[in-house]
């Protein structure tokens, strides 16, 4: 007789009546060979138990007439001998099954379901075949929510013997646990159809498990809970409602998952603890992220009765999808130099149909802004973009629903003109693709207050009298005329900045110099009619980073010959063949010398620096001063030569620098007997390794880091310090030198816009500064 028993000696008195137990009870011959004498067990409740040998002695290999071959490898049909085991369920339940060693060490395990009307009618559900080969490879089995049914274990050894091994049974009550929840699938949408759950046999989750509940209503050890999970693939808004059953006054928790099904974190719980019928739990949260998330519920009364739970998710729209929502940009700065910035990101958003722009608006997002008072352009720019690289703007007036469309703009980068200031406008941006999406910033920002001709800046304060409006920065100004050819030269572009002036009764020459900071190609452009901003003129561009100074010939107060006319004159300044900002001095005198200079340059020779001019003509001319700057901004005089009250022939002049810098911009300026001047361009000449000092510092204005070009007189460090316009070090660093010209490079990032002076530090003493922009 061969049945699967407890493996136990020989001589066991118990044994034995066990074994006359059977012969006389008519046990069937072959005690777990197949599916339909399967030995029956009873599983230990919990997640783990005790375990019990088995043997294999006098088994066969089961016929597939009883049961099909293993799912999974390592089954000889014909040889290996199998042992079956059943148990029973009544209700869902999570199940442990695990083998341990004994002279079997390598086996493999299927568990069965009676999907028929008996024992011959099984399906498999898991196969665990284990087969590595080695020491210690037994097989496991664990499933959760197995509804209500009788079961069927399958075990056998891969090396086809008949000997004995260890197993054991447990099972748990579906959602007593969270690693036990029940799985659900949300509805989508806000509303569903509720769910019956039932309490019945479920115990209080312990603290090991999951932490008592952070709201009220909770008796740790008594209260029974049920645990649901679900899992969400995108971020959604989160819908839980609960109605009584049996159980009318409840609580309940949600949970996201932060590491396994034993790790995770409270995100909202509703004890509603009110007493009385209907005071049921609910739940809503928005924009939760992607992950998987469980339910807790539990009953106030601590019964084990039923109660209804339904879940719902719906996938959240941006809070400005509709005009209704807009959301209002911050206020735009008024320096030309910042931007008031949003973030967008059109991904979820539905669209708002209007045909007027292109593309298909079906992912619209709405903001407002509004236009500083005495501005009527703003300039858009669209960065940090990711996805679809095609979007457009639509402008409204501010009313919603929105009214007719003000203007279209499908560019990355533009201006927006036409606008009242102190206004505020609607926005709209989609992209313009149909189903895609995109991210990125939009940035608002304004050009120069002077950025038109009739917002131009007066550098006179009453007529005749010129003012110094101080250093002008172009930030990103827009074009208002096309470029002009000057000098043979031609740009391509003219964002332009404008400014006026108002000559004295007497009229005569006008010299209007403009100095860049730094490095900038400057471009001038005077108009020769009073009143007018555009038509006849005439311009400077002569050199290339350097002084631009403009002549224009008899302006007279009494422009274009009528005694009432205003007599205001305009130019305007731009960069050449660039929409960089840049910063520029003015400097302007009344009625021109009768000077006619040719030239004015200079030359590094040995130990000095020659400055050399020459003119053509010169009336009542007392002195020629030659001027030296650090930074072409602030001069003072290193020497002067004698001019001619009355000359009609070509003069040459030279003058001394017998100090020279490492770099120095230098200037003409030529005085009358009367007081009158008049002022050269600028030149700027470097020294290489001759004296200590930096030579150049690029790009300023910068919005990243800059190169500092400087020479040391020695092999050794140097310090390099910023400082504020009011004096204090705002940045420190040493770097290596070399004798003569060196170039490093110096670090911004933690640099707050401004202006700043830049000097060295070596053991020749300290630099002249420099001045540098940082934006």
């Amino acid at each position: 007789m061969s049945m699967l028993l407890p493996a136990m000696p020989c001589k066991s008195t118990f044994w034995m009546a066990l074994f006359l137990y059977f012969c006389l009870s008519g046990v069937a011959y072959g005690q777990g060979d197949n599916p339909c004498s399967a030995l029956i067990l009873s599983p230990t409740n919990g997640t783990t138990c005790t375990p019990v040998n088995y043997s294999l002695a006098g088994l066969t290999s089961t016929s597939t007439a009883a049961a099909t071959n293993p799912t999974c490898a390592g089954f000889n049909p014909s040889i290996t001998p199998d042992g079956w085991f059943r148990f029973t369920t009544t209700t869902a339940q999570n199940i442990f099954i695990t083998t341990t060693a004994g002279s079997i060490y390598d086996g493999g395990m299927e568990l069965y379901v009676q999907s028929g009307p008996n024992c011959a009618s099984i399906t498999s559900i898991i196969c665990d075949d284990d087969s590595d080969v080695g020491l210690g490879f037994m097989p496991q089995i664990s499933l959760l929510n197995q509804p209500a049914g009788t079961y069927f274990i399958r075990f056998w050894d891969f090396e086809d013997t008949n000997g004995d091994f260890n197993l054991c049974v447990a099972t748990t009550d579906s959602g007593d646990e969270p690693c036990s929840a029940i799985s659900i699938t949300p509805t989508t949408g806000t509303t569903c159809t509720p769910t019956n759950y039932s309490l019945t046999g479920l115990t209080s989750t312990s603290s090991a498990a999951a932490s008592n509940p952070t709201c009220a209503g909770f008796n740790p050890g008594i209260t029974p809970d049920v645990w649901l999970s679900f899992t969400t693939t995108a971020e959604q808004d989160i819908f839980i409602a609960t109605t009584a059953g049996s159980i009318y006054d409840g609580g309940m928790e949600l949970y996201v998952q932060s590491g396994g099904c034993a790790s995770i974190s409270s995100i909202i719980c509703d004890d509603d603890s009110d007493p009385g019928p209907g005071f049921m739990p609910e739940i809503n949260v928005l924009n939760q992220p992607a992950g998987t998330y469980y339910i807790r519920v539990w009953d106030f009364e601590d019964t084990n009765g039923d109660l209804n739970l339904c879940a719902a998710t719906i996938t959240p729209v941006p809070a400005n999808d509709n005009c209704a929502g807009a959301i209002a940009f911050p206020a735009i700065p008024t320096d030309g130099i910042n931007c008031a910035m949003v973030a967008a990101n059109t991904f979820r958003a539905t669209g708002t149909a209007d045909a007027t722009c292109i593309g298909t608006e079906d992912d619209d997002l709405w903001y407002t802004f509004t236009v500083p008072v005495g501005y009527s352009s703003v300039i858009y720019n669209m960065t940090n973009i990711s996805g679809s690289n095609d979007r457009v703007i639509q402008l409204f007036s501010n009313t919603c629903p929105a009214g007719a469309s003000l203007g279209c703009y499908g560019a990355e980068a533009g201006v927006i003109t036409g606008l009242t200031g102190g206004t505020t406008y609607l926005m709209r941006v989609y992209t313009a693709g149909t189903g895609v999406v995109s991210n990125f910033n939009i940035c608002l920002m304004l050009p120069p207050i002077n950025d038109e001709c009739s917002n131009a800046i007066s550098i006179t304060n009453a007529s005749g009298v010129f003012i110094n409006p101080g250093t002008q920065y172009a930030g990103i100004a827009t074009q208002s005329l096309p470029p002009i050819t000057c000098n043979s030269k031609t740009s391509s572009s003219a964002n332009d900045v404008w400014y006026k002036f108002q000559p004295d009764a007497n009229g005569g020459n006008i010299a209007i110099s403009v100095t860049p900071v730094g490095s900038a190609d400057l471009v001038i452009e005077g108009f020769i009619n009073a009143g007018n901003c555009n038509g006849p003129s005439v311009c400077a561009d002569a050199t290339l980073d350097g002084t631009e100074t403009l002549q224009m010939t008899n302006v007279s107060v009494h422009g274009e010959g009528s005694a009432d006319y205003s007599g205001t004159y305009y130019f305007r300044v731009y960069r050449y063949n660039s929409a960089a900002p840049y910063s520029f001095n003015i400097t302007a005198g009344g009625t021109a010398l009768p000077l006619v200079l040719t030239s004015f340059t200079g030359q590094i020779q040995d130990k000095i620096n020659v400055l050399y001019w020459g003119t053509l003509t010169e009336k009542n001319v007392q002195f020629h001063i030659v001027e030296r700057s650090v930074d072409g901004t602030k001069w003072r005089e290193i020497g002067r030569k004698n001019g001619l009250l009355n000359s009609s022939q070509s003069v040459k002049y030279g003058l001394e620098d017998r100090a020279p810098l490492a770099k120095a911009y230098y200037r003409l300026r030529s005085v009358d007997m009367d007081g009158q001047e008049s002022l050269s361009r600028s030149i700027l000449l470097v020294r290489k390794g001759e004296s200590f000092g930096i030579t150049n510092i690029f790009p300023s204005p910068t919005t990243g880091d800059v190169t500092v070009q400087f020479n040391a007189i020695k092999d050794k460090p140097v310090t390099v310090q910023i400082m504020d316009m009011t004096g204090r070090l705002v940045l420190s660093q040493t770097m290596e030198a070399n004798q003569e010209l060196n170039e490093r490079v110096l670090r911004l990032q933690n640099l707050q816009p401004g202006v700043y002076t830049v000097s060295i530090i070596h053991d020749a003493g300290v630099s002249a500064p420099v001045r540098l922009i940082k934006q």
